[in-house]
């Protein structure tokens, strides 16, 4: 694969270490911020036609008369992220929709619980954004702020701690 990473900032939280990923062959470029877990992405469209009909499924990409790819934006607001540290590698999930208390809660009893895991190395976040519509199209406006709920976060100045997630992590 032909691809470049790179760091950016986040559109979202503006955290200045979110990944950036572009395929030079494609033209596919994806943003994924490890703090506020907002992603982003630019696809080409696949012909599944065309790939269906092959018979070793390689992917057909729609083309324009003039023999350009066709490409599609995705972006997805972050809710906040989850990142579970293991002696070896650490797993980052982002959270699709707000987080509730209760889940914190049993995520955070699933880490404690599991003998594999570094607890003292995973942090978990929450994002708390207004949403509107502009012409059908979902916009992110007056974002809130950051909220950390377990753990340190990685290299960020705006770490605030919230009372209402606040969690008792002494046993």
């Amino acid at each position: 694969m032909s691809s470049v990473q790179d760091i950016e900032e986040c559109p979202q939280c503006g955290f200045t270490e979110a990944i950036y990923e572009l395929n030079t062959r494609t033209l596919e470029e994806w943003l994924s911020c490890p703090l506020c877990g907002y992603w982003s992405a630019l696809r080409a469209l696949v012909d599944r036609k065309r790939q269906a009909a092959d018979p070793q499924r390689r992917p057909f990409y729609k083309k324009t008369a003039s023999g350009h790819l066709i490409h599609r934006r995705i972006t997805r607001a972050g809710f906040g992220v989850l990142y579970v540290a293991y002696a070896r590698m650490g797993v980052q999930r982002r959270f699709t929709h707000p987080p509730t208390p209760e889940l914190i809660s049993e995520i955070v009893a699933g880490l404690k619980a599991d003998p594999e895991v570094i607890f003292d190395h995973c942090y978990i976040t929450t994002w708390d954004v207004d949403e509107f519509r502009v012409n059908g199209a979902k916009e992110l406006r007056g974002a809130k702020e950051l909220r950390s709920v377990l753990g340190e976060l990685p290299e960020a100045e705006c770490t605030v701690e919230d009372p209402a997630l606040a969690f008792e992590l002494e046993q």
